[in-house]
């Protein structure tokens, strides 16, 4: 419920100002006269008050902007048409106080001063809204990005964990607020990031925490908003770092558990895009990384990737069966090809005990 709220507030939050503004007026159009002293008083702390929030916003805004370290972030926090008109709005609420003291404008100036206050102050959640917008989407995925490959490239661990974790948060959180275009963009990094990480065996556990912390759940929830593109490369992400993982040659538990969350994956983000006829592509894809997974795998885990595998493929067949009858025959060949793979462990094992 509370996601809710909080996603109209995102979306229509430039509304709130203006309704509450409105809603003051209503009440204020009652009054009949106010008392001089009483409005002195109020239109001397309307003033003061709203230059303090003033200054106060456009601090944090400017700090916001350097800590950034883009050059451009001026021109996309502070010069941009929603700012300047903030800042004017707010500028003649702090003048109008002034010049209703001066001329003795106390009832007009009271009522237009409360009215002007009242939106300025309702304007700081949506303002402030939007450049925690701009500072995650615009301008931190691009610095994530860039450090993130950085401290891959020296093996720092530590430092890499921490930058896979805030872009999958950030890629979570616009899920949440359907940008669908930033969320592809944070798994094509993840995806990167991942496969990179995989070439040395210190950062095997950043690539685990990729795939499940990252392009697993954001693949998921992508899908349940019904992101295609988005819940397309989600899927290849998991295919593909799946699948270079069960290559690798090296008996490694993070190894076997980029696998099997990549398995999960996989089937979670196949089973849900059957319920959605439009998703057709993304179920071939899982189904795919499904199979070249398990085919692919280091005899030193085939067995246990197999089964993952199978159990998957079997979860997306009965979907299938509901969902998308065309396609049974397609789910049944995979699950034929990876049930010979199994035929020929048995075979070998046979042997071996012969």
């Amino acid at each position: 419920m509370w996601n809710s709220i909080e996603d109209k507030l995102k979306r229509y939050g430039w509304f709130l100002p203006i309704i509450a503004s409105i809603v003051v007026f209503c009440i204020l159009s009652r009054l009949s006269s106010i008392d001089h002293e009483n409005a002195r008083y109020i239109l001397s702390a309307i003033s003061q008050g709203l230059a303090a929030i003033l200054a106060l916003v456009f601090t944090i805004t400017l700090v916001v902007a350097q800590m950034t370290r883009k050059y451009t972030a001026m021109d996309k926090i502070i010069f941009r048409p929603r700012t300047i008109i903030l800042m004017l709005v707010f500028g003649i609420g702090i003048i109008v106080p002034l010049l209703a003291l001066t001329f003795d404008w106390f009832f007009i100036g009271v009522i237009a001063s409360i009215i002007i206050a009242v939106f300025c102050v309702f304007s700081l959640l949506p303002f402030l809204t939007d450049v925690n917008r701009l500072l995650k989407y615009e301008i931190g995925v691009g610095n994530l990005f860039e450090e993130i490959m950085e401290v891959i490239a020296v093996k720092d661990k530590a430092r890499a964990l921490n930058r896979a974790d805030e872009l999958s948060e950030i890629g979570k959180s616009a899920v949440k607020e359907f940008h669908e275009g930033v969320v592809e963009s944070v798994i094509m990094i993840l995806t990167d990031a991942g496969e990179n990480s995989l070439k040395e065996r210190s950062l095997y556990h950043v690539t685990y925490r990729i795939v499940w912390r990252g392009l697993k759940e954001i693949g998921v929830e992508s899908v349940d908003k019904g992101f295609k593109d988005a819940s397309l490369s989600a899927a290849r992400g998991l295919r593909d770092i799946g699948y270079k993982a069960s290559k690798i040659e090296v008996k490694n538990g993070l190894l076997a558990g980029i696998c099997f969350e990549s398995i999960e994956g996989l089937r979670d983000i196949g089973y849900k895009a059957l319920r959605d006829g439009a998703m057709e592509n993304v179920v071939g894809v899982a189904q795919e990384g499904l199979v070249m997974i398990a085919t692919a795998s280091d005899k030193s885990r085939k067995w246990p990737v197999l089964q993952r595998a199978v159990k998957g493929l079997w979860c997306i067949a009965a979907a299938t069966a509901e969902y998308m009858p065309e396609r049974v025959n397609v789910v049944i060949r995979d699950l034929k090809e990876i049930e010979k793979e199994i035929g020929e462990i048995r075979s070998g094992s046979m042997r071996k005990i012969v």
